[in-house]
């Protein structure tokens, strides 16, 4: 992912944000990156893959999706409180909220490190107690 901007001195900025899920950078990959400079190269990717990731590129900053999942749920928690995933479903929340929601849940979905952020409630609890009785 590309992202392009101009800053508040009006200079051109430009981002690259290379997301990893269990896959090598591409030879097209390494050469694409071979002119950018390293403070423009963001890698995302499991923790437990970033060293080897990280060898493979130029990247001025290594994130887990695990730092994105926490990010995005403070972001939640600063705009819509401590129950934000619950509010996100409401039919007239913001749409800020029902996305971060989303791509949250996302994340939380995918082999990357991240489990459910949520706090465990009494349905959780309950369902882990049945959990003897059903074997």
């Amino acid at each position: 992912m590309t992202i392009s901007y101009s800053d508040c001195a009006n200079n051109q900025v430009r981002i690259l944000s290379e997301h990893k899920i269990s896959a090598d950078l591409t030879s097209y990959q390494q050469s694409a990156y071979f002119d950018w400079q390293p403070d423009a190269l963001v890698l995302v990717a499991p923790a437990v893959d970033i060293a080897a990731y990280a060898r493979l590129g130029n990247f001025g900053k290594c994130v887990s999706w695990l730092d994105v999942a926490l990010a995005i749920a403070r972001i939640g928690d600063a705009s819509g409180g401590p129950e934000w995933r619950t509010t996100a479903l409401d039919p007239d929340a913001p749409s800020r909220l029902r996305v971060l929601l989303e791509t949250l849940s996302f994340i939380e979905r995918q082999n990357v490190g991240v489990c459910p952020l949520h706090p465990m409630n009494a349905d959780d609890i309950d369902i882990y107690r049945r959990i003897r009785d059903s074997g």
